[in-house]
């Protein structure tokens, strides 16, 4: 699990916004305490945010993340 959390949060820290959100996603999935399961929250909302922002900025890579989640949707269970 620290492994996941860990390749998350350098996805995120990249602005990997698909990778990042299906590793949120896959980490929500698991047994986690409530503090994981808070900041795993926490992180994905804020991943959220500004992905939601690069979107209304135009953002390129916003936009193929976008196209890349409707095709694949990061919280659809594997």
């Amino acid at each position: 699990m620290k492994q996941v959390w860990d390749s998350a949060q350098a996805a995120d820290q990249t602005n990997n916004y698909a990778g990042a959100q299906t590793l949120y996603y896959g980490l929500l999935r698991q047994d986690l305490t409530p503090e994981q399961r808070q900041a795993v929250s926490a992180a994905s909302t804020a991943l959220n945010q500004r992905f939601t922002q690069a979107l209304q900025a135009g953002d390129p890579a916003a936009k193929e993340a976008l196209n890349q989640m409707r095709a694949n949707p990061p919280n659809r269970m594997r």
